[in-house]
């Protein structure tokens, strides 16, 4: 009994998870995007809307570390007027 089997094409296989690689992640996006047209507007909205994300991502942080160090000070001037206050 014999049995034929077809080679696959690359294109019937391209969507799988393992060919879907750190290195051409971005080789494989523009070429999805290759075809959708794309004018100066639509360029300038992708540019805002990456910058304000990063905005809001870096104004987060930078409110959380602020107040880390409010609370860390805080708590160590806390500590250290009750210590004194214990020793006599």
């Amino acid at each position: 009994m014999t049995i034929a089997v077809s080679p696959t094409r690359h294109s019937e296989i391209s969507f799988t998870c393992a060919s879907w690689g750190a290195a051409d992640v971005g080789r494989r996006i523009a070429s999805m995007l290759r075809g959708i047209p794309r004018g100066p507007f639509i360029d300038v909205a992708l540019v805002v809307m990456a910058a304000v994300v990063l905005g809001l991502t870096v104004g987060w942080l930078l409110t959380n570390v602020a107040a880390g160090l409010a609370i860390t000070l805080g708590t160590a001037v806390a500590f250290r007027f009750v210590l004194g206050t214990l020793t006599t």
